[in-house]
This record gives C-alpha cells, structure tokens and sequence, in this order.
C-alpha cells in the first residue's frame, strides 16, 4: 500500500537555478547545491503533513541497500475566503431614501485587497442596474461616517453588515475601513433590494472562475416629505390688544422645530425685514397665549415642543 504511494523524481542540473541556490544555501546553511528536483502534489483535506523525500541505491557488487531520507512538515489549510480577508464589510445608507433623489451607498472594507473589484445591484422596477463603486483615496471610521450628515440632513446607518453583529460596539466603530461610494437614483417608490459584489479572480485552480462574496440590504424608496409635513402644525401669535408705539410680542411655535431652517421675518409695515433665532429647549406656551382664547391647533395644544422667537418684539 505504502509502495504505491511513492512518486519517483529526478534531479537535474539548472545551472542558473542552482547558482541561485547556492546563493541562498550559503548565506543560510552553508550547503552547495548540484542539482534539484521540483514536485508539487495537492493534498485533498487539512491537517499537518509529513514530507519524505528518500534518496535510495543499491550496490551493483554487494546488492545492499542504502537509504538518505530528508523529511519536512508541512501545515495544510483551507485557503481563506475572500470574504474571510476582508474582514468586516459594511454597508452604509442614509436614514431616509426619497425617489429622484441621489442615494449614496458607503461601503467600508476592513482590509484593503489587491485585485478587488465592488459592483452594486439595484432592483429599480423591472431593471437591474450594476455599477462599478469608486474607491476613495482616505480611509475612514465607522463612527466618522455615521456621525456625519449627507446635503439633505440625512445622517448614516449601518444597513447591512457582513458579520454578526459584535458586542464590542467601540472596537467596531473606531477600526479603520477603506471606504468605496456609489451613487444611485429610484425613479419610483417602493421596497427595493441593494446587492454589493465584492469579486477577485485567484490564481490557483481551486478558485474556480474567482472568489466573491455579496452583502445586501432592503431599502423603502419614498418620495420626500414637503416642510410643512416635516414641521407639523404652525402658529403666529400676537399678545394683544397691539398700540402704536408701543411694543408688540409675537410667538411662532411650530410642532417640530428644523434646526438648519432660517425664520425670516416681515411686519408689512415697510420695516427692515430680519431673521430670528429660535429657541427650542421651551416645552410649554407662554401663559399670556394660554389665557387668551386662542384656539389653537390640535396639535399644538399638547405642543412636544414650543419654539419662541427670542426678543422677538415689533416696537
């Protein structure tokens, strides 16, 4: 059984590869190197492995045999997936996704990859679109991006992630990911899938046609709220009675206060118009506008929050 297993060789002379070895042999081990054989053999399941090269001759006078065996271990494994070096895979959206609108995808690769391309799958109607993502030149942090906010105030979620999710949320967002965007627009509304691709062709045979892995997520195309949906209920109220020369106190509290919104303000009066600030730390109506018999909005007459123009007076 064992016989049947050998596999003869033959050493043969290679001048400028021996040179090399020689080279090499010398500056580590001292040896000289003749000649050589190269084998390969391809080892169907993991383990450790010994390694035995015989070098055998019989004597032509005396029929005995001798033998020189030089072994060595080798370690076999499964060769890691391209997954398995990129490491974590993150895939980041806005919020909020609105039709016709730009839609940029962030994906955050732990360990940069030679020969890696990204392709993202959109499911827009009855087409697919793929398109190449564009690695950027920095890399980033999770905690970066998710802190940061897109041109229409939309900050960023993790939609998609190609690990289970770690318990050690601070070791996550502060590891440094190479960063790849992609810019997609839905033209209808509706549940639409995104598919990353992230692909490599191997080398080795084993591979296949290449090594790849995808990470996806759902994402709800909606068409944008308009700012008075987003603001909610609205009022303007003066203290009365108003007289000439005299100053004037006004309120404008709107249900849910936009902190980038600029509030202008005109008297009709021919005055300078102006802006205000707004304060929105108030949770209840100035009691002069409560005891006044206003009727006020539905919405408003449990306000969650109040924003009064400070120093807001027409005088």
């Amino acid at each position: 059984m064992l016989i049947d297993m050998l596999q003869e060789i033959k050493l043969t002379t290679n001048a400028s590869l021996a040179a090399l070895l020689n080279h090499t042999f010398n500056a580590f081990r001292r040896h000289h190197v003749g000649a050589l054989a190269t084998f390969d053999h391809e080892f169907t399941a993991p383990g450790c492995y010994w390694v035995t090269v015989s070098a055998h001759r019989v004597a032509p006078d005396t029929n005995e045999s001798d033998t020189v065996t030089s072994n060595i271990s080798v370690v076999v494994s499964v060769r890691p997936t391209l997954l398995d070096e990129a490491g974590r895979v993150l895939l980041l959206l806005p919020s909020a996704t609105y039709v016709n609108e730009p839609l940029t995808l962030i994906v955050l690769i732990q360990h940069r990859i030679a020969d890696v391309s990204v392709t993202a799958n959109y499911e827009d109607d009855s087409e697919r679109s793929s398109m190449n993502v564009v690695e950027t030149a920095t890399t980033t942090t999770l905690q970066d991006v998710i802190e940061s906010a897109d041109q229409y105030r939309n900050l960023y979620r993790i939609a998609a992630d190609s690990r289970p999710p770690s318990t050690n949320v601070d070791q996550v967002s502060t590891l440094t990911y190479a960063r790849r965007d992609v810019v997609h627009v839905f033209r209808r509304v509706g549940g639409r899938r995104i598919t990353v691709t992230v692909s490599r062709r191997c080398a080795s045979d084993a591979c296949g046609d290449g090594d790849r892995f995808t990470v996806g997520t759902e994402v709800t195309v909606r068409r944008r709220p308009s700012l008075a949906d987003e603001l909610g209920a609205v009022l303007a109220a003066a203290r009365e009675p108003v007289y000439v020369n005299e100053s004037v106190e006004f309120v404008y509290a709107v249900q849910r206060p936009h902190p980038e919104l600029e509030y202008r303000l005109d008297f009709g009066d021919r005055s300078a118009k102006s802006t205000v600030p707004v304060n929105s730390t108030i949770n209840h109506l100035p009691e002069w506008l409560n005891s006044s018999g206003l009727e006020l909005p539905g919405d408003l007459r449990e306000l969650l929050t109040v924003c009064q123009p400070t120093g807001l007076r027409k005088g």
